[in-house]
């Protein structure tokens, strides 16, 4: 015995294949209730061998969205996002990421469960109609923002993947799975990945206003991203994600934890300024602040 196992994936977007590509209905639970009974068989084998790992099932999003009963079934909520097949730029792949997980931390912490990124990258050559970008360039942008996406948020996660596939590139398709790699089929990593900086830590701070703090309402309230002023959180009940931005000193930025975007101004058709958060961009003059 060795403490080598992290822990154990039942399956691997076995639900994906069955009600996303084999056109079953999310209603019809036979599937993933069928996933829950190896869940159970495999936790109770470990645990009478004293093994106390967590046992998971890894899918994507869409799975753990669509079927609330695999909350209470795993160990670890497991979720795979790739962005690059959503047909968006690369400069929105980490963003996508945070409304993809939107409803599936909601039901995470109703059920005090952890959530894991199981599966994320980005392909560096392919072809696809829902692929705007692969190439070095789109991969390392998104290594980067994801690194720093992953780090505000305090999401743990595995990247995809270590090494590029020395087979399957026959085929479009193929092409795209066998490019994810950090490194190149002779383990070498790729140049650009390998000089990619996500740069200084942000610092987590308040931004008060006469005994007040500058808020956004976050996921799953009515008024998503309204910019307002409250009275500060105190004790360990408290909600914090809503007070909370990351300045980044070096870019003059402010970005709010719960809406995943910046603090950014401008002039309305009455002549008002007006005060909301809005997509990050480091070029954006309306997004840098100094106080």
């Amino acid at each position: 015995r060795n403490d080598n196992v992290l822990g154990i994936g039942v399956s691997s977007e076995a639900i994906y294949r069955h009600y996303i590509q084999g056109g079953h209905d999310f209603s019809e639970t036979d599937g993933t209730e069928k996933l829950i009974k190896y869940v159970a068989r495999v936790r109770d084998f470990t645990r009478a061998n004293g093994l106390n790992f967590p046992v998971t099932i890894s899918d994507v999003m869409d799975a753990y969205k669509y079927s609330a009963n695999l909350y209470d079934a795993v160990d670890v909520v497991s979720a795979n996002q790739f962005s690059q097949w959503e047909t968006i730029p690369v400069e929105d792949g980490a963003n996508t990421m945070f409304d993809r997980l939107i409803p599936i931390r909601a039901q995470a912490v109703k059920r005090g469960k952890p959530i894991m990124i199981m599966e994320t990258g980005w392909s560096q050559a392919g072809q696809n109609p829902s692929i705007l970008a692969a190439s070095p360039e789109s991969a390392a942008r998104y290594l980067k923002d994801f690194l720093a996406f992953a780090d505000e948020q305090n999401i743990q996660y595995y990247y995809f993947t270590s090494f590029n596939l020395a087979f399957g590139g026959e085929t479009d398709f193929g092409l795209i799975e066998k490019n994810f790699g950090v490194f190149d089929e002779q383990r070498k990593i790729h140049p650009l990945l390998g000089a990619t900086e996500v740069g200084p830590r942000p610092v987590a701070v308040r931004l008060w206003h006469n005994g007040k703090v500058i808020k956004v309402n976050g996921a799953n309230t009515r008024n998503y991203g309204r910019v307002y002023l409250g009275e500060p959180n105190y004790g360990l009940t408290g909600h914090y994600d809503e007070e909370i931005w990351f300045y980044y000193a070096e870019k003059s930025m402010y970005k709010s934890k719960s809406s995943n975007q910046c603090l950014d101004t401008y002039v309305d058709g009455n002549g008002n300024d007006v005060l909301h958060v809005y997509k990050c961009d480091d070029n954006n003059t309306n997004q840098k602040w100094s106080f």
